[in-house]
């Protein structure tokens, strides 16, 4: 007479392991071959970063504001927070710079001698958030 079979542990843990494993190489093909963003994924990505050089422009205005100088700007941390890069500063212009996941550069500068504007420039014109005239 025949015993009835059973599943025992360590068939279950071969099975668990071949099932994780399965899954372990379909989520490295996935981080292989990632899945190209659409083109309003660039576009959010590249608001993204303007709105933080627009916010950076805030933060050394107001810094300005209180010193004087915008080389005292330089370090600022929440500058720093946003991801932009401070470049080019002197005392009377800096630039800001901020690169979107998407790969393209949105800068903010400040002219240096009169009028002392300002002047909004990107990397990629003509794509995402960037005009065809790479300016923003």
């Amino acid at each position: 007479m025949r015993t009835p079979r059973s599943v025992t542990l360590i068939k279950l843990l071969a099975v668990t392991a071949l099932a994780g494993s399965l899954v372990g190489v379909e989520s490295c093909e996935e981080a292989l071959n990632p899945i190209p963003p659409t083109a309003e994924q660039i576009l959010q990505y590249d608001n993204t970063a303007k709105s933080n050089v627009r916010n950076a422009v805030s933060i050394f205005e107001a810094c300005y504001a209180d010193t004087q100088n915008y080389v005292y700007c330089v370090n600022n941390q929440a500058v720093r927070d946003l991801g932009v890069i401070p470049n080019g500063i002197t005392s009377p212009g800096y630039s800001l710079t901020a690169t979107s996941k998407s790969g393209t550069s949105f800068t903010a500068k400040r002219d240096a001698s009169p009028p002392r504007g300002m002047t909004y420039t990107c990397s990629a014109p003509g794509k995402g958030g960037c005009t065809a005239a790479g300016t923003w």
